[in-house]
């Protein structure tokens, strides 16, 4: 997925975190409900953190992927160009050979 795709994910799992303040597992003498809303908000926070640095994770792998993309299109450029050069290597011998060596042969029959 794009970086740009990421962004309004990222937004929105940052303003989760935004101002709260971790909550204690165990309430402050207030009662069963209380001790309750405590776990579930300290438990939201935590999920709110596991889904940003997931959402981070993406991205960058994301950006890995991209580079490893550009990576690949750039080897394959430098193995057409060694490609090439063995071919112009071979190639040039071989006309090499072709032009100059008949002529030398045609000098020493006459």
């Amino acid at each position: 997925m794009k970086e740009a795709c990421w962004g309004p994910t990222l937004r929105m799992l940052e303003s989760k975190l935004v101002g709260r303040k971790p909550s204690l597992l165990h309430g402050r003498g207030k009662g069963r409900k209380d001790k309750s809303r405590d776990v579930v908000a300290n438990l939201e926070a935590r999920l709110a953190k596991v889904e940003l640095a997931m959402a981070n994770t993406r991205e960058g792998l994301d950006l890995i992927e991209q580079s490893m993309e550009n990576g690949m299109k750039d080897l394959r450029e430098q193995i057409q160009d060694l490609r090439e050069g063995i071919l112009i290597s071979q190639i040039q011998p071989m006309s090499h050979e072709e032009f100059v060596l008949p002529r030398k042969g045609l000098e020493h029959s006459c």
